[in-house]
């Protein structure tokens, strides 16, 4: 099976990450409105990354999604457009916490290739970005907390399988059909 659209997927929308981010810190300097709704225009843009990865895959490759090979890169590329997500909001401290966090666990799950260090080191920088833009509140509180149990129980349902295998992705006579 080809592994080129994947990789085509990953390189695009590392490409697409540094172009939009870049577009938005330009507006968001030159046009006060869109500097004032940052904290919305950012989760909505990285959702939209993340998912133009999968633009390129055939339905018949989707179990590409499932290998460690992808999912170390679409993890890195995650956080690496936290990082620069940072170079637009470097004063927010819960920010800046929420993506080394996430980073401590990327590192862990790619040095171990263990599942579980996604979930114990839980992705939470998007959601982080549409609570601060909501609440207008960098510190924590019971709200946030809450959101952060959800999101801890998402990751643990979204990664079961792999962590049901040792951390590895299923193996090709368990993943779903597409």
């Amino acid at each position: 099976m080809e592994k080129k659209p994947i990789l085509m997927g990953l390189y695009t929308r590392a490409v697409v990450t540094v172009v939009g981010l870049a577009i938005i810190n330009h507006y968001a300097h030159s046009i006060p409105k869109v500097g004032a709704q940052i904290y919305i225009i950012l989760p909505i843009f990285l959702f939209i990354a993340d998912a133009i990865d999968g633009a390129f895959v055939k339905p018949s490759q989707k179990h590409f999604f499932s290998t460690f090979g992808y999912q170390a890169g679409d993890k890195i590329i995650d956080v690496w457009s936290y990082l620069l997500v940072l170079l637009l909001l470097p004063s927010d401290g819960m920010l800046r916490f929420f993506v080394f966090y996430r980073l401590v666990g990327v590192i862990f799950f790619i040095w171990t290739k263990n599942a579980a260090f996604l979930i114990l080191f839980f992705d939470f920088v998007k959601e982080y970005l549409l609570y601060y833009y909501f609440f207008r509140n960098p510190q924590p509180c019971a709200f946030l907390g809450f959101l952060i149990f959800l999101k801890i129980g998402f990751e643990a349902k979204r990664h079961r399988k792999q962590y049901a295998h040792g951390g590895t992705p299923p193996p090709p006579s368990e993943r779903p059909e597409n």
